[in-house]
């Protein structure tokens, strides 16, 4: 905060009304700049806050991430036991299961 300094108290009561256009020209600057009302030289509170709000964006998203790596963990064991499940009920022999999934077929082995 700038202030002004007289050496006459007089001159001060004739500048008061200019020292406080000033005073307010400044501050406003400041404001619409979104730097502190007390204290321009903490930094930027609008700065500030961005960062605040990205750092709970970036756990938010974490904790996202987690429960979806869990959910296709969970998937692909569904999909697992669904297939064994398939495998075992089929009258097809393993080999022949194996063949089929690697695209090869019986005429190709001979």
């Amino acid at each position: 905060m700038y202030f002004f300094f007289f050496s006459d108290s007089r001159k001060m009561n004739d500048n008061e009304l200019i020292r406080d256009a000033f005073e307010e020209v400044f501050f406003r600057k400041l404001r619409m700049e979104g730097y502190c009302d007390l204290n321009p030289i903490l930094g930027n509170p609008k700065i500030e806050h961005q960062k605040v709000v990205m750092e709970k964006a970036k756990l938010k998203y974490e904790a996202e991430k987690e429960a979806l790596a869990e959910l296709i963990k969970l998937r692909n064991e569904l999909r697992k036991d669904e297939l064994m499940a398939a495998v075992i009920k089929s009258e097809h022999s393993y080999e022949e299961i194996m063949a089929f999934i690697k695209g090869s077929t019986e005429s190709e082995d001979e």
